[in-house]
């Protein structure tokens, strides 16, 4: 998996991203040859980024605004989005306040059909993930 070289997800989870669609997203951008996302069609919706409270990235599924842990809130540089079907992954690579760009925090967040997190996973620098989409075995 290209996002989290660390990444350690359950057997179920790697099936399920293996099959799923995805998209490389990138926010933070100053390449003319790789510009900004600005949305990602997925089964369940419109993902749309865009800019939020104190310049991080803001995060809406089909208009409404996904409700972001405060440990994952941050400026995001870039990662995949996952259609899962009926729930998204969104993997990526995201400057929080206590980080470096040079050394961003891996986040991962599995949203619901409807934008609710369902699961999430922070991990500062190179500290490796663990298990951050059980709930998408299921």
């Amino acid at each position: 998996m290209s996002f989290a070289a660390n990444a350690k997800p359950s057997l179920g989870c790697q099936e399920a991203i293996g099959k799923a669609k995805h998209v490389q997203i990138v926010w933070n951008s100053a390449s003319q040859d790789l510009p900004a996302t600005e949305h990602v069609e997925t089964s369940v919706g419109r993902l749309a980024l865009a800019a939020g409270k104190d310049g991080f990235t803001a995060l809406s599924l089909n208009g409404k605004p996904v409700q972001v842990p405060s440990s994952a809130v941050g400026t995001l540089a870039y990662g995949q989005v996952y259609d899962l079907g009926k729930q998204i992954l969104v993997a990526a690579f995201v400057e929080r306040p206590d980080d470096s760009s040079a050394v961003p925090s891996e986040v991962q967040l599995l949203l619901s059909g409807d934008g609710s997190v369902l699961n999430s996973a922070v991990h500062s620098g190179t500290a490796p993930s663990k298990g951050f989409c059980s709930r998408a075995d299921g």
